[in-house]
């Protein structure tokens, strides 16, 4: 494993080469990706893109916050003035208003059954998607109130993701809110947000994808997660649940420098008996992230030798992989 502190990302020439099946493959030639660079808080604030163009990656992981702000919806009334007509593939149909907004049919509220005609006033909600909610065409204040909470919260999780994986994935090599040269201001709002998602995990008022989300937010700042969340993850790999917990697990153990997070490191490590291939790609990234965590915990022969072998097999498997299955 590379040391992430001095580890710098390069480009790797690759190329597509016919494998002889009947073979095995060398395990030496293969080659070992390098961790990629671990940036100092001054490079975060003035971060390179594609385009060279400068970006600071911590005011846009704070300006992700933004989303988790319920804002209440405010009423709305306008008047329908044209036809109802399908949408380009035929899949909905939908109406605009006298001041342009775009009305389609699955904005009605729920029981709603009859499209109303042109110059009908109709009621709706605009959500901070700036889409169309909760349409009615008689105005029933009981029926919205009821409704108006969990609109704000549809869709949320994958405008999460699409804001804030970058941001977190760049700041959360190697770095912590311990770092000596943390942005004092940055650190206050990470703290706070921690504070508030911790809390946002414990009610009911939100779907189980909004939840995963958060939490995978959380697995990048290990040693301040709250405890629910830590319990969280230790359920996780207690109920294997691998699939899209995996990045969870990987992030919040990644440096096992704390009692729980050894407890976790070990429930995995115990699934190797089970020669679970999720353990072993888990156990294989955290090593190859700090090789410190090797030895973490003590490692039985047995269990050494089934991370060896089935290593070996996986990255083989991988290697004889075509380039239509890639």
């Amino acid at each position: 494993p590379l040391n992430p502190q001095q580890a710098g990302f390069q480009f790797v020439t690759t190329e597509w080469r016919l494998l002889d099946k009947k073979r095995e493959e060398d395990m030496d030639s293969l080659p070992i990706p390098e961790f990629p660079k671990c940036y100092t808080w001054d490079e975060l604030q003035n971060f390179k893109g594609g385009k060279q163009t400068k970006t600071n990656l911590l005011e846009w992981l704070e300006d992700s916050f933004g989303l988790l702000k319920y804002k209440p919806l405010q009423r709305q009334s306008d008047y329908i003035t044209t036809k109802w007509r399908s949408n380009k593939d035929n899949t909905y149909q939908y109406c605009k208003t006298q001041l342009g907004y775009f009305i389609p049919e699955f904005a009605f509220a729920k029981n709603y059954q009859e499209y109303p005609d042109i110059n009908t006033r109709i009621y709706f909600s605009i959500g901070d998607d700036n889409k169309v909610h909760d349409v009615v065409s008689e105005y029933n204040e009981k029926d919205f109130c009821k409704n108006k909470f969990d609109h704000f919260w549809e869709g949320k999780a994958g405008r999460l993701r699409k804001k804030w994986r970058f941001p977190l994935y760049t700041i959360g090599r190697g770095h912590s809110l311990s770092d000596i040269d943390i942005p004092v201001e940055f650190k206050r709002k990470i703290e706070a947000a921690i504070k508030n998602i911790g809390k946002m995990l414990n009610s009911d008022k939100y779907s189980q994808e909004l939840k995963d989300e958060l939490l995978f937010f959380l697995s990048f700042f290990g040693n301040d997660m709250p405890d629910n969340a830590q319990e969280r993850i230790r359920e996780i790999v207690q109920q294997k649940k691998w699939g899209q917990y995996y990045h969870h697990i990987e992030n919040a153990i990644s440096i096992c420098d704390a009692d729980w997070k050894k407890q976790i490191l070990k429930q995995v490590t115990e699934l190797l008996e089970d020669h679970d291939t999720n353990a072993v790609k888990i156990l294989a990234t955290i090593f190859w992230r700090f090789e410190s965590n090797v030895f973490a915990i003590p490692f039985s022969n047995e269990r050494l030798s089934i991370l060896f072998v089935m290593s070996e097999r996986f990255i083989q498997k991988l290697a004889k992989l075509d380039k239509e299955k890639l």
